[in-house]
């Protein structure tokens, strides 16, 4: 969908909006997950290995675990908003406001055509997964 400059300027607004919103939230879970406690009985076990490898020692096994969700997160980052042109502009907002991330008070400031159309493919796609959540 063609959007007009003024729904360019603001997708390109919302779009940094839901990315600030996804990273703060991202980063939380990896500071919770980063401060979750380690039993003392793991920390304190003594050298072993299995099947003639070293077993993984608690605080390398915390690290692999950040180091992949990490990698997940920046490849969910890159999906969605790398290389972002004003022709996609209108199906990024739409899959934003679908998943949550943009609100019907972001949407409101859209022209009343784009509006319009956000608002039946937000229906549209609640109307697909409620269908498929049986």
């Amino acid at each position: 969908m063609d959007l007009s400059k003024k729904d360019k300027r603001l997708s390109r607004e919302l779009i940094q909006k839901a990315l600030e919103t996804e990273c703060k939230e991202f980063v939380k879970k990896l500071q919770q997950t980063a401060g979750k406690t380690i039993p003392l009985a793991e920390l304190n076990a003594p050298y072993s290995e299995e099947n003639g490898r070293p077993v993984e020692k608690p605080w390398h096994k915390r690290y692999r675990q950040l180091y992949k969700m990490m990698l997940n997160f920046d490849r969910h980052i890159a999906a969605v908003y790398d290389n972002q042109t004003g022709g996609h502009y209108f199906d990024i907002v739409g899959e934003l406001y679908c998943k949550g991330l943009l609100t019907d008070d972001d949407i409101a400031r859209f022209d009343e055509d784009t509006q319009v159309k956000l608002i039946g493919l937000k229906q549209l796609s609640e109307a697909f997964h409620k269908k498929h959540k049986k």
